[in-house]
């Protein structure tokens, strides 16, 4: 009787999405900074929506980025103004009465940012931790949801790829 963690998915979700006016998805001297705004504008598939296909693995690592290329318009590169978004999901079973010891997600490499969230009854909004996104030329960063996972239902986590 122990949990059980599905394969992990992903879905190309909408066309590019364009910022509002005087909204841009980097900052700083030399816009190399990521802000994290961008996450606002993200719109997580449904449970159901059709898109969602099984992810390459690597090792048990995701390993997407090899497969995939932005659809941003190249014409647009460089403005930050525009935003791609990718979504990664996978299902975590923890039985009824059941105690984890340890939930940890790993983000690593990643091209240009991501954000880890967890859905269940108790965060039907999802669960971020702050300070735990994955940045382009970052080191990796873990984060652990053992004290938010819900026993006896369904918990999914969803990765937002900017």
């Amino acid at each position: 009787m122990a949990q059980a963690l599905s394969p992990w998915e992903h879905n190309v979700g909408e066309a590019a999405v364009a910022l509002p006016s005087g909204v841009k998805s980097r900052g700083g001297a030399d816009n190399s900074e990521r802000l994290p705004l961008v996450y606002k504008f993200a719109r997580i598939p449904e449970k159901t929506d059709a898109a969602w296909k099984a992810t390459p693995l690597q090792g048990g690592k995701v390993s997407y980025g090899s497969s995939s290329s932005s659809i941003l318009p190249k014409l647009n590169y460089g403005k930050f103004t525009h935003v791609d978004f990718t979504y990664f999901r996978a299902f975590l079973d923890v039985p009824a009465g059941f105690k984890a010891s340890k939930a940890e997600v790993t983000i690593g490499n990643v091209d240009d940012q991501s954000r880890m969230l967890l859905f269940n009854s108790n965060h039907i909004d999802g669960f971020h931790i702050p300070a735990n996104d994955g940045k382009r030329g970052g080191a990796a960063v873990t984060a652990d949801y053992t004290k938010e996972l819900v026993p006896g239902e369904i918990n999914t986590f969803v990765i937002i790829q900017v």
